[in-house]
C-alpha cells in the first residue's frame, strides 16, 4: 500500500481538529471572558531508508534519505489576550483589565475565571450566572490603628451582599481635628505676663565648673500677693536645683501697664547659691535681664516682659471726693475652666500703695458670659476679702455686666455722692483669638447631636479648648474644657488628647465617653503636624473625623478598580464590604477548561497566586463592565479558509493515492 494515502489520511485528521477548533472559536465569538484557541501542527516521524555518511578523503558526505509519514496535531494552545470591554451599567458585572483570573467555589474546589458577569442570589452571595458558583473575596473590617481605614481580613470567604440588610448604629467614640491655629493673634483675654518661656547659658555658681544649661519659666499666674506679681524660676537642667526671680508691682503707669520692681527697690538680684550672674530689671523699659557681673557686663539672657503684656485697665474716679484710683485686671490662664474665669484687679491708689482683689467671673459653657441682664455684684463673685477703698467697697457700689452677646464685660462703678453708677471700662474677648469649630456626633442610638469645639487663645503658644452642645445646654461634657500647650515652632507637645464624658442618658441613652484627638496619632499620622498646630498662618479650625453613625440600610454598591466593594447605605455611609481576589499563575496558558468559562489548575499552569487586584502583578477591575472574547472574526475565517483548503489539499492526495493503486490492481487483467 502506498505510504501518501495514510500520510494524508493524518492531514485530513490534523485539519479537522484545526476545523473543530475553529468552529469552537466563533461559536463563543460573544461569550463573556471567553479565551480562543489556536491549532499547532508538528510533522509526525519519518521513514529512513539511508542514514547519512561523513565526508571521506575521496568523497564527500551523503545527507540522509528519510521520507515523511504525516501530521500531528502538537497542540491545541489558549490565547490569553484580553478581551474588548463592553459596558453594562450592572454593579454586579465586573471585568478586569491586566493578569489575573475571578476566584469561584463550588463549594468543594476552586474554579478560575475571566468571566465577571456575576448575580445575587436569594442570600445576597455573589455568584456566577449560569453556574452558581460564589465568587471569593476578603472581608474588609475597620483597621484597629487607624479606624479611618479599612483592611482585608485574611481568609477567602463567599461575598455577601444583601440589599436592605441594616447597618448597626455606632456611638461616637473618636473625634479627629486637623487644623492650624494662628500663632500671629494676641489672648481672647487680658491674661497679663503669659509663658514667655526661654533657656540660657549661666555662668556656674562656682568658678571654674562647667556653664549651666539653664531653663526659664515664667508661671504665667497673677502671683498670690502684691508682693508676687509674677515668677520666672531659673531650672538647671542637669541637677534640677532652681531659683526664683520675683517682681512685685509698685504701680500702674499711664499705659495700663504695671510698673515693677524687685522687692526691697533694690535694682540687681543676685543669684545666690545658683550662678555667679546677677539679674536687673530695667523698670522704664520693662526689661529682665541676666548678665555677668564684670565690666562691661556680657547680658546671657534678656526680655521685655511688657511688650506682649496683655491687661485691661480703668480708673475708679469719685468726684465727690476727688479720690482717683488706677485699676489693672488681669485674667490667670492657668486657672480657667468651662465655669469661671479667675481675675485679678490691682489697684493703686496713687500713693505708692497697692492693694489685690481676686473675682471668679462665671462662664457658660460656650465660653461666653455667665452674667445676668441685671448684672452681678462684684462681691458676689469676690474670693477673700474686699480690698476695694470707699465707696467702691460698698455692696453694690461695684457691678458687672454682660456685654458683645456674652462675649464681653461691662464694669460699672459709683460715680460721685449720688452712687450713680457709670460704665469705667469695657472688656471684650478678642475674636480674632477664638476660633469654633462643629460637627454632628452619635449616642449609641444612633441619634446624632451637634458638638461645638471653641479654641481659644490664653498666652504665647498656649490654647484652652472648651467642649459644648449648643442645641442642648444640659448636656454638658465632664471636662469641658482644658489647656493646650505647643512648643515655640509651633507643634503640639501636650496634651495629644482629651477624654470626655457626655451624660447621654438624660436624653434616654446609654451615658458615652468620646476621645478628642488633638495630634492626629490616633489616626496613624505619626507626624504632629497632621494634627492640631500653632504657625504663623491663618486659622483652619477643623473635626475633619467622627467615627460614629446614625443606623443605616444597604441600598447599593460599587466596585473600585482595586476591588474593594464599596456599600453604600441610607445613612450617607460608604463602607468598604469586601474586596475581590484575584489569582494568576505563571502559566495561564497551561489552564485546564472544564466548561462554563472556567478554568482549573492543571500539572503545567503552576499553583494559583491568590491576592488582590493592583497589587502583586495583578489588573484592575471595572464595575459595570464585562470583559468579552477576544475572538476575531476576520482572523477566524482566514484560519477556517486554511484549514479548508489545508483539508482538501490532503484529501486530494487520498484521491490520487487511490487512482495510483487503481492503476496497480489493474496491471493483471
Amino acid at each position: 500500500m502506498l505510504r501518501s494515502l495514510m500520510t494524508a489520511v493524518t492531514g485530513v485528521r490534523a485539519h479537522q481538529t484545526m476545523l473543530d477548533v475553529v468552529g469552537n472559536n466563533v461559536a463563543n465569538v460573544n461569550t463573556t471572558g471567553f479565551k480562543k484557541s489556536s491549532t499547532i501542527f508538528q510533522d509526525l516521524l519519518y521513514q529512513t531508508a539511508r542514514g547519512a555518511t561523513a565526508p571521506g578523503d575521496n568523497r564527500g558526505g551523503i545527507n540522509p534519505l528519510q521520507v515523511g509519514l504525516g501530521v500531528s496535531v502538537a497542540g491545541v494552545e489558549m490565547v490569553n489576550t484580553a478581551g474588548p470591554l463592553q459596558y453594562t451599567g450592572n454593579p454586579t458585572d465586573v471585568a478586569i483589565q491586566g493578569d489575573g483570573f475571578f476566584v469561584l467555589s463550588d463549594g468543594m474546589n476552586k474554579l478560575y475565571s475571566r468571566a465577571g458577569n456575576f448575580s445575587l442570589d436569594a442570600t445576597g452571595t455573589l455568584v456566577h450566572v449560569g453556574t452558581g458558583f460564589k465568587v471569593q473575596g476578603y472581608e474588609m473590617v475597620q483597621d484597629p490603628v487607624n479606624p479611618m481605614n479599612y483592611i482585608q481580613d485574611g481568609a477567602l470567604s463567599d461575598i455577601k451582599l444583601k440589599i436592605g440588610s441594616k447597618m448597626e448604629a455606632k456611638e461616637t467614640s473618636l473625634v479627629g481635628f486637623r487644623c492650624n491655629l494662628d500663632s500671629k493673634v494676641g489672648t481672647f483675654l487680658p491674661f497679663g505676663i503669659t509663658n514667655m518661656n526661654a533657656t540660657a547659658r549661666l555662668s556656674p555658681a562656682t568658678a571654674g565648673d562647667d556653664p549651666i544649661n539653664c531653663t526659664i519659666i515664667n508661671n504665667g499666674a497673677s502671683g498670690t500677693a502684691v508682693g508676687e506679681f509674677t515668677t520666672y524660676t531659673l531650672r538647671n537642667e542637669e541637677t534640677g536645683a532652681s531659683f526664683d526671680i520675683v517682681l512685685e508691682i509698685v504701680g500702674i503707669g499711664s499705659d495700663g501697664k504695671p510698673r515693677l520692681a524687685f522687692a526691697g527697690g533694690v535694682s540687681t538680684l543676685p543669684l545666690t547659691g545658683f550662678s555667679l550672674d546677677v539679674v536687673t530689671y530695667d523698670s522704664i523699659n520693662g526689661v529682665l535681664r541676666i548678665e555677668t557681673t564684670g565690666t562691661p557686663p556680657v547680658v546671657k539672657w534678656n526680655a521685655n516682659i511688657l511688650t506682649k503684656a496683655e491687661y485691661s485697665s480703668f480708673k475708679l474716679e469719685d468726684v465727690s471726693t476727688g479720690d482717683v484710683y488706677s485699676v489693672l485686671l488681669e485674667f490667670n490662664e492657668n486657672s480657667l475652666s468651662g465655669s469661671k474665669a479667675p481675675a485679678v484687679m490691682w489697684i493703686d491708689d496713687g500713693a505708692g500703695n497697692m492693694t489685690r482683689v481676686e473675682v471668679n467671673i462665671p462662664l457658660k459653657v460656650d465660653g461666653t458670659f455667665d452674667i445676668p441682664d441685671n448684672g452681678i455684684k462684684l462681691e458676689d463673685i469676690r474670693v477673700g476679702a474686699d480690698n476695694f477703698p470707699a465707696p467702691w467697697g460698698t455692696s453694690g457700689n461695684i457691678i458687672i455686666k454682660a456685654a458683645a452677646q456674652g462675649r464681653g464685660l461691662d464694669i460699672q462703678a459709683v460715680y460721685d455722692a449720688s452712687l450713680e453708677l457709670r460704665s469705667v471700662s469695657t472688656i471684650t474677648q478678642d475674636m480674632n483669638s477664638t476660633h469654633p469649630t462643629k460637627l454632628e456626633i452619635y449616642d449609641c442610638q444612633g441619634i446624632p447631636h451637634t458638638l461645638e469645639v471653641v479654641f481659644n487663645k490664653v498666652g504665647e503658644n498656649q490654647w484652652y479648648w472648651v467642649a459644648f452642645f449648643p442645641n442642648e445646654p444640659d448636656l454638658i461634657p465632664e471636662p469641658n474644657s482644658g489647656p493646650i500647650q505647643f512648643g515655640p515652632c509651633g507643634k503640639l507637645i501636650a496634651p495629644p488628647s482629651a477624654n470626655i464624658k457626655i451624660p447621654y442618658s438624660i436624653t434616654g441613652s446609654k451615658d458615652g465617653a468620646v476621645t478628642l484627638d488633638f495630634s492626629g496619632k490616633s489616626f496613624g499620622y505619626g507626624d504632629a503636624i497632621e494634627g492640631v498646630t500653632q504657625y504663623g498662618s491663618e486659622t483652619t479650625t477643623k473635626a475633619y473625623f467622627q467615627d460614629g453613625y446614625a443606623m443605616g440600610v444597604l441600598t447599593d454598591f460599587t466596585v473600585g478598580q482595586n476591588g474593594v466593594i464599596n456599600g453604600r447605605y441610607s445613612n450617607s455611609k460608604t463602607i468598604p464590604l469586601y474586596r475581590l481576589a484575584l489569582a494568576t499563575f505563571d502559566n495561564p496558558t497551561g489552564l485546564e477548561r472544564v466548561g462554563n468559562t472556567s478554568f482549573r489548575e492543571s500539572a503545567n499552569s503552576g499553583l494559583a497566586q491568590i491576592g488582590v487586584p493592583m497589587e502583586g502583578g495583578t489588573g484592575l477591575t471595572l464595575g459595570g463592565n464585562l470583559e468579552m472574547s477576544n475572538v476575531d472574526i476576520s482572523e477566524e475565517f482566514t484560519r477556517l479558509i486554511l484549514s479548508q483548503r489545508g483539508f482538501q489539499a490532503n484529501a486530494r492526495i487520498v484521491t490520487v493515492s487511490d487512482s495510483i493503486l487503481e492503476e496497480l490492481v489493474n496491471l493483471k487483467r
